[in-house]
């Protein structure tokens, strides 16, 4: 249940151009993981979400509610771009 309130309020937010950029130093396992988790969730059993991240991973720096938009983003284009395919 947390998953959906937190995309129903980051499309909320996306919808009105809010912006409260937060960058800080953050790993992004983490987040990869939630996207990973969202995918696996929702994408249609046929397709395959894998994720394989190397032995260790420096820090980055960005704000993570808009790296995370961005990666779900992104696998939604992988996505269609599959289901186009068909």
């Amino acid at each position: 249940m947390q998953q959906a309130s937190d995309i129903v309020r980051k499309l909320l937010t996306y919808s009105r151009q809010e912006s409260q950029t937060e960058f800080r130093p953050l790993f992004i396992e983490p987040i990869l993981g939630n996207v990973e988790a969202i995918c696996r969730e929702t994408f249609e059993r046929r397709i395959a979400v894998d994720i394989e991240l190397g032995a260790t991973l420096p820090q980055v720096s960005g704000d993570p509610k808009q790296l995370e938009q961005m990666l779900l983003n992104l696998c939604l284009k992988a996505r269609d771009a599959l289901q186009a395919v068909k």
